[in-house]
């Protein structure tokens, strides 16, 4: 029997569009999206949520600083407490300097800043920029930013220059006048205003900018002098903490007669003679001798005595004292060519040398000493070396009081 054939549904026609799309090869079909404009809700909900960490952090730093000032007394005083009740006499020392430093700096940086936003104004007024009195008042916030705030003004102000002049001239002549006012203000103004109010030593400032700008950002910038002054102070007044007063401050790390041993030990008398002559320009010799030739003696002395500096140590401090006393002990000609200065390596006594060298240029008999009848001034050695360079230092001091 045959079978049945198969069912076979009829298929749909097909348009014209799905022939064409059959027939074509299959290409992306390039589609656009297009955002609707927002509106002005959206535009300031946007502005204000890019400013309100900022605006945030002004209104907390606000309130505290306005409950700070309110309740300064009690905070003072359980500062003290937790710091140093102990001792209320050396906290209340170190909490009335640093807030004595710290108004000086301030009220001094912010009259430079003042006065630099006023010379701006002027000079930018009459080379043409405009807006002159908004740069000028920019420069002088700015300049609260220690060592960049003052240039991006400056930069700011020049693009401008550089955009409103189809020239250069505007844009070098504002460049320039930024540049002039601020090494005026860092170089010759502020060193005479601040002077050493701060106590910081300028290698300190800029290492302090770097740490805490690397720590906080820009607001450790801002703050690092102010940091690093409270820093001092509790340096300068707390044993424990010396260490800081050392690193960060401005006084001599050495007393000068430590100073001249330790050059003396390096044989670098030039060194030497040059800070004498410095101290000599207010003092006189006999005042260098007692506060600093004497006392640095007095320091190789102990040294020698406890062993703890080699010959050639004590050939090199020997030949710095000749060289020194030499230099400045009010002898101010000069030796004769036919005198050969002999080593104090050859010669361990020192003021027997010295002798010499003055017998060299005054001569051995130097003349009467002016001075009131019936008075007489022996000076004798007793035979040591010691003896020996003070008497020679003793004649020169009384023939520098006599000229």
């Amino acid at each position: 029997m045959p079978r049945p054939s198969s069912l076979e549904l009829p298929r749909p026609p097909r348009t014209l569009q799905q022939a064409s799309l059959a027939e074509s090869p299959k290409t992306p079909i390039p589609v656009e999206l297009h955002e609707a404009p927002p509106n002005p809700l959206q535009v300031i909900e946007r502005v204000l949520g890019s400013v309100w960490v900022p605006i945030e952090t002004a209104g907390i730093v606000l309130v505290v600083l306005v409950f700070v000032l309110l309740e300064h007394e009690a905070l003072r005083n359980r500062f003290i407490r937790i710091a140093g009740g102990a001792d209320i006499r050396l906290t209340t020392l170190a909490i009335n300097d640093a807030g004595a430093r710290l108004s000086r700096f301030f009220v001094s940086q912010f009259a430079v800043n003042l006065g630099l936003g006023i010379v701006l104004w002027f000079g930018l007024s009459v080379i043409g920029l405009p807006h002159p009195l908004l740069w000028a008042a920019l420069a002088a916030v700015l300049r609260f930013v220690p060592y960049v705030g003052v240039w991006i003004a400056a930069l700011c102000a020049t693009l401008l220059a550089a955009a409103v002049d189809p020239g250069w001239m505007l844009a070098l002549t504002t460049l320039g006048l930024f540049v002039i006012v601020e090494l005026i203000a860092a170089q010759l103004v502020e060193p005479q205003l601040y002077g050493h109010t701060t106590g910081l030593s300028p290698l300190s400032v800029v290492v302090a900018a770097i740490f805490w700008s690397w720590l906080w950002g820009p607001i450790g910038l801002i703050v690092s002098t102010p940091l690093t002054l409270c820093l001092l102070v509790a340096g300068r007044h707390i044993k424990a903490l010396s260490l800081l007063d050392v690193l960060l401050g401005d006084t001599q790390a050495l007393t000068m007669p430590e100073r001249l041993y330790q050059r003396a030990l390096s044989a670098d008398s030039a060194e030497i003679i040059a800070s004498a002559r410095e101290f000599l320009k207010r003092n006189t010799f006999a005042n260098y001798c007692d506060l600093v030739l004497i006392p640095a003696l007095h320091l190789a002395v102990i040294d020698y005595m406890a062993g703890a500096i080699s010959v050639d140590q004590q050939s090199k401090v020997r030949n710095a004292m000749v060289a020194v006393i030499a230099a400045i002990g009010g002898e101010s000609g000069k030796l004769p060519r036919r005198y050969r200065q002999s080593s104090v390596l050859d010669n361990s006594n020192p003021g027997r040398e010295l002798r010499r060298q003055r017998e060299q240029i005054s001569g051995r008999w130097q003349g009467p000493l002016v001075v009131p009848a019936g008075s007489v001034i022996v000076c004798v050695g007793l035979g040591s070396m010691a003896d020996d360079f003070a008497t020679e230092l003793l004649v020169r001091i009384l023939r520098v009081q006599k000229n």
